[in-house]
């Protein structure tokens, strides 16, 4: 696991995207991380699934971030949802209330199943 944030598709199946995201989730990660997901936009995707497997630690700003980024996805009547958060990040989501506002799925199988009941 590295420190430096990374992000990757994994599938895009429109108008559903799945990314891995990994690394330190901080301020650089967190631009890099709007800016791809305001490009989904542009290209017309509404639900996002992120893996978060490979994200060693979550800033204030990286979970400010998912908010932001959830109401935009939310807005436009999709989804943004996260898998296989590890335990030091679950912490910290749930240590800032933001479970009762993110969707946090335990897998990417389950994020589409919900995904493809709302369609």
């Amino acid at each position: 696991m590295t420190d430096q944030f990374w992000l990757e598709e994994t599938k895009l199946e429109h108008p559903i995207a799945v990314i891995r995201i990994g690394g330190r989730f901080g301020s650089e990660g967190a631009q890099k991380f709007r800016d791809f997901c305001v490009n989904l936009r542009i290209e017309n995707y509404q639900h996002l699934v992120v893996d978060m497997t490979d994200v060693a630690f979550i800033a204030s700003i990286g979970a400010g971030t998912l908010m932001i980024m959830t109401q935009v996805f939310t807005r436009i009547n999709g989804t943004l949802q996260l898998v296989n958060l590890s335990e030091p990040v679950l912490r910290v989501v749930n240590l800032l209330n933001l479970d009762r506002f993110l969707m946090i799925k335990s897998s990417e199988k389950e994020a589409l199943e919900s995904v493809k009941v709302t369609k």
